[in-house]
């Protein structure tokens, strides 16, 4: 028995022959990064996943127009920004979400303890930090408010 992955709407289908299972994409990303962590695999190789999706997401959420994009990023936790930034930091993507931040967000953000230094698992900042921005962020796309979009097309 062997589930077979494939993303479509912005689900994760995972199949067989007797099950399917969808989750949305931040829920595929707690999952695999929670399995990693039980099967003891790379934290590195799970880092560099979440980092990879987090770059694509922030690239359409950058795609937005400016309102809502700044309102989107100002309703995220303090410690959800936080990640975000240590996450791109030195980046390029790093500038751009600062552009995006009032300096005194900034500030605060940059004195998240979060931001200074990871202090939980991958899994733990998936499921503790950022899963209610995702929250947040999908209850804006189902109602309507946003949709997102990369250079090539809709993304979710």
């Amino acid at each position: 028995m062997s589930l077979e992955p494939y993303v479509r709407n912005g689900q994760l289908h995972l199949e067989d022959q007797t099950l399917t299972l969808s989750l949305n994409l931040h829920q595929g990303l707690q999952l695999m990064a929670e399995l990693d962590q039980h099967l003891d695999n790379s934290e590195l190789r799970t880092e560099k996943i979440i980092e990879a999706f987090h770059h694509k997401l922030l690239e359409s959420l950058l795609l937005l127009a400016p309102r809502e994009r700044q309102a989107l990023l100002q309703e995220a936790s303090l410690a959800a920004t936080a990640c975000l930034l240590r996450m791109f930091r030195g980046k390029k993507m790093e500038d751009l979400l600062r552009a995006n931040l009032s300096q005194r967000r900034i500030s605060q953000v940059e004195e998240e303890p979060l931001y200074l230094g990871r202090s939980l698992t991958p899994a733990e900042e998936l499921s503790q930090v950022l899963a209610p921005f995702h929250c947040k962020m999908e209850e804006q796309i189902k109602a309507g408010r946003i949709e997102l979009q990369d250079p090539q097309g809709i993304y979710y």
